[in-house]
Formats: C-alpha cells, structure tokens, sequence
C-alpha cells in the first residue's frame, strides 16, 4: 500500500519580485487592456486593415486567399484615405517563376514610385475550418510583419478573423527584400 505524503496547508510560495524603479508609477488593479502601440503598428496599422479587408472579401468569395502584393501611391502611405492601393495576385509554379514574381514586384515599385508594399500570403496550406496569413510590410526606412488567423463559422457560414498579432522583429521576405534600399 502506498503511503500518501501530508497536505501542508497554509504554505504558498509566492515569487520574489523587484520593486519598481523609482519614479515608476504604481500598479492598481490589473493591468490595462491596451498595451502601448509600436511605431510599426502605427506606421502599417490601417494599410494591413486594409489589406485584411481584402483578404476577408477573397475569402468570403472564393474560400481561400492567395498570395496578393497590394501597393501604395501617394505621398504619405499611413494615411489610407488619401493613398491609393492596388493589389496584384501573384503565384508561381516554380523557382525560377518565383524569381519572375520578385523582379516584377521590383520593377513595378520603381516604374510606379510606389509609397509602400504589402504582401498578404497563406502562412501554411489552410484546411476546411480555417487558416492563417501573414502580412508583410515595407516603405522607406519601415519594415512590419503581422499575422491574424481565421476560422469558418459552419452554422452562419462566415469567417472570424482574430486580431493582428505584431512581431518584433520583421523577417526579410524574399519578395520585399532589397525594396525601398538607400543607395549606397
């Protein structure tokens, strides 16, 4: 018969925590809901909810969401209202098509002084319930990279997108990369 080690009740071990700096202000309650925007949240914020607009119109049209590089004009790209945007499919069948696709997104973007690009792609092949994108961005001297997920809602029929989850760090895209470059 095994034997059952004693409850010792009352006995909590709590983590020790540094003070806060001085200076800092105090914490009452919880924390709040928003945390504080990063500068490429605000630089990219509404051209990405845009480009989700996008993709929520495809999905809902055709069930799935292709690659789509959509491009900015206009002198200030932030401001979505007064920039125009236009989104261009893009897909390959192989590498060297893909290296097609890359040096067209660059020509375009220097034949068209587009402000800012955004590329919108599957982030893995989505299955009957749903999927998840990634949205990349560039402009001069900006770089942003995001991810949302969507699910298919059987009983309405529709999609729910979640909110956009910013990364850190913006991982070089092989389409964007070497866009918007300072001449050396």
């Amino acid at each position: 018969m095994p034997r059952r080690s004693k409850r010792q009740h009352g006995i909590i071990s709590q983590p020790q925590t540094a003070p806060p700096p001085v200076g800092a202000p105090a914490e009452v309650g919880t924390q709040s809901a928003t945390p504080p925007r990063r500068p490429q949240q605000e630089a990219f914020g509404a051209l990405f909810q845009k480009a989700v607009a996008m993709a929520r119109k495809e999905l809902e049209a055709t069930g799935t969401v292709d690659p789509t590089a959509p491009f900015v004009y206009g002198e200030n790209f932030k401001d979505v209202e007064e920039s125009a945007m236009k989104a261009v499919s893009i897909g390959w069948r192989n590498e060297s098509h893909k290296e097609l696709m890359r040096a067209r997104i660059h020509e375009k973007v220097e034949q068209e002084h587009a402000s800012a690009v955004v590329l919108l792609m599957p982030a893995h092949a989505p299955t009957a319930r749903g999927g998840q994108c990634v949205l990349s961005g560039v402009a001069p001297r900006q770089r942003a990279l995001a991810s949302l997920t969507y699910v298919l809602d059987r009983e309405s029929n529709t999609f729910a997108f979640s909110e956009l989850t910013w990364h850190e760090e913006p991982l070089s895209n092989f389409f964007l990369e070497g866009l918007f470059t300072e001449p050396e």
